[in-house]
């Protein structure tokens, strides 16, 4: 699943960061497409930030969790926030270091009124995590657009054994356009 050698030098030197978000939405809207512009698997949106660490001897990633389709609106977001979230442990957590990993978990609860996704991002074997002093874009969109925009809960921990998020959001259960 993953590389334990480092950072593919793809990841550390040519992307800007404005060019690897742009990168990661035109997969997300690819993933969309392949459906009308109804959903995507949130499964192939992970893999589609995880993809270089995808083909190593070594895993770098656990996807674990039900087959779900997330609406556009909430695809969207998701995959930004898992781009940003890949892009810290590149640079700073656990995929900066050879044996470090991640572990995205995901279940579907029913709720009161339909469903609620609930997602956790684990960083596991990276160097010590502590709260970064600067909140750039990605602190900004986990902690702000994700509850905005999607309706999320939203919790960003920095353990100094790995970063822990979690949101929970409604999934949409209705498509605009009937199933093909």
């Amino acid at each position: 699943m993953g590389q334990r050698a480092g950072p593919p030098a793809a990841l550390t030197s040519s992307i800007t960061p404005s060019r690897g978000r742009i990168t990661s939405l035109a997969g997300t809207h690819d993933l969309l497409t392949e459906d009308y512009w109804q959903t995507a698997s949130l499964r192939e949106i992970a893999l589609n930030e995880l993809k270089p660490f995808a083909e190593s001897r070594q895993p770098r990633f656990v996807l674990l969790g039900p087959p779900v389709d997330l609406s556009a609106d909430l695809a969207v977001p998701v995959s930004m926030a898992l781009h940003e979230l890949t892009t810290n442990a590149i640079r700073y957590g656990a995929l900066s270091v050879p044996n470090g990993y991640v572990e995205i978990r995901w279940t579907v609860d029913e709720v009161e009124g339909g469903r609620k996704l609930h997602l956790e991002w684990r960083e596991f074997g990276g160097p010590p995590v502590t709260e970064p002093q600067h909140q750039g874009f990605g602190s900004t969109l986990l902690r702000r657009v994700l509850p905005m925009q999607c309706k999320a809960e939203v919790k960003v921990e920095y353990h100094r054994e790995g970063l822990h998020f979690r949101m929970d959001a409604p999934l949409v259960e209705r498509r605009l356009v009937p199933a093909y």
